[in-house]
């Protein structure tokens, strides 16, 4: 592997001298650098993958000197077709206005450069035959890529720019390689075969073809006509199938979906259907990510979650009024209980889509006034301002109902609540730390 870096300076876009690298440990520490990678295109790629794990790569401009499947993808592209000098200057200019501990690492990068996107890539290698390589070096290994970028669109910061493909996946690993097999109706068994059916224009009569042979010619069986020509004295009128396992006859089978990878079996419409794009970054990202430039208020819609941070501040400020003004808020904690079960069953994709569905029918029973919070990843919290401990009935029984709707029985909504002002009864009932606090009351959850 050929590694070359050009460290750059801070105050205009002229490169320090050469740096040649041996390994990728001599990177991690390196801001603000171009890099050019000569090797073979599976080493490359491989390399690639490693480089936007890197902390700092974010801020690098990345060229490589051949194309190899990911170049598209995780590089700027191959410095034999740059301008390099132009490039460095914009770069230098985007530096400049980010500083070193930008919000969002995957933003950063695409915002570093307007050419850049979120490209998927497709391999029939995988379970997913798309993916975002990009993503994946970004986001923990563990998270859900569809939840992810739900939840950056959701923000506005991504927008799709190109449709793909649309694709069909396994609702219970989200593999996109399925077996589209027919069907007997009556045990469900892929093991059938077809039989052509004759039909006598002479006497009308129908049965397989099987029944009209008789020394290797064509004769009715009912009235021992010869059939020498179809459409003059008889037709092939429809397709019978005959199940091996059962002995079921029957004309139209079901189409059932077999899984190579988990050897589950679906119906068609248990599938989960998903658009693959390819995905741009929008102007909200400059002012989400320049936040000590631009002012960056968290939006209080109930459907908008607001960052932990935001949510603690406001917690603790609702909770001084309540104490000063006397009147009441409420601090609702909801958690979903089942979760591993029903990804077991039906895949993470699903709970990420139902997940959204409730939380739509959710927010219709709270005040826009009310405002929400992704305190944690199975915890939902919401402060509900000037409302006391006796509408928590009401929020339980209407909670449950929107549960009943999706008909989901492996599923339970957890509602924990707390009325505020929250005080400190050994400090003569002033306000209290509300992180602290806060932290403490959801471990004994």
């Amino acid at each position: 592997m050929d590694i070359y870096g050009y460290q750059l300076k801070d105050s205009n876009q002229q490169l320090k001298n050469i740096i040649s690298f041996t390994s990728i440990t001599e990177l991690k520490e390196m801001v603000n650098i171009v890099v050019i990678i000569g090797s073979g295109e599976t080493e490359q790629d491989s390399f690639l993958m490693q480089l936007h794990r890197l902390p700092h790569s974010w801020s690098w401009k990345i060229y490589t000197q051949q194309a190899s499947l990911f170049t598209p993808h995780l590089s700027d592209g191959l410095i034999s077709n740059t301008d390099l000098d132009k490039a460095i200057e914009t770069h230098q200019q985007q530096f400049t206005l980010m500083g070193k501990k930008p919000k969002d690492k995957l933003l950063a990068w695409l915002w570093m450069d307007s050419h850049r996107q979120l490209v998927p890539y497709k391999s029939l290698f995988s379970a997913q035959i798309y993916s975002y390589p990009l993503l994946e070096s970004y986001i923990d290994p563990h998270s859900n890529q569809y939840s992810y970028l739900t939840d950056f669109l959701k923000k506005g910061y991504l927008v799709k720019t190109q449709f793909v493909d649309r694709v069909r996946s396994c609702s219970h690993c989200d593999s996109n390689h399925l077996n589209y097999v027919e069907a007997c109706p009556a045990c469900h068994s892929n093991h059938i075969h077809s039989k052509n059916s004759l039909h006598c224009f002479t006497c009308g009569f129908v049965d397989h073809e099987d029944r009209f042979k008789k020394d290797n010619r064509l004769s009715c069986p009912k009235c021992l006509t010869q059939l020498k020509h179809i459409g003059v004295d008889y037709d092939r009128p429809l397709e019978v199938h005959e199940c091996l396992d059962c002995n079921h006859d029957f004309i139209e089978a079901d189409t059932v979906v077999n899984c190579f990878n988990c050897a589950k079996t679906h119906q068609i419409d248990n599938l989960v259907i998903e658009h693959v794009s390819v995905f741009n970054l929008t102007e909200n990202v400059t002012n989400y990510l320049l936040s000590n430039t631009f002012n960056d208020a968290p939006s209080l819609l109930l459907k908008e979650s607001i960052e932990p941070s935001y949510f603690i501040s406001l917690l603790s400020w609702t909770n001084r009024l309540a104490l000063n003004s006397g009147n009441s808020a409420l601090l609702l904690n909801l958690s979903l209980a089942g979760r591993q079960t029903y990804i077991k069953l039906h895949g993470e994709v699903a709970l990420s889509k139902l997940i959204e569905e409730l939380k739509s029918r959710m927010y219709q029973i709270f005040k826009d006034t009310d405002v929400s919070c992704l305190y944690q990843k199975n915890k939902l919290l919401l402060l509900l301002p000037m409302t006391d401990a006796q509408s928590l009935n009401f929020y339980q029984v209407k909670l449950n109902e929107i549960l009943a709707l999706v008909s989901v029985d492996i599923l339970s909504l957890e509602l924990d609540a707390w009325q505020l002002p929250i005080t400190d009864m050994e400090n003569n009932g002033a306000a209290i730390n509300m992180e602290a606090w806060l932290s403490k009351a959801l471990k004994n959850v």
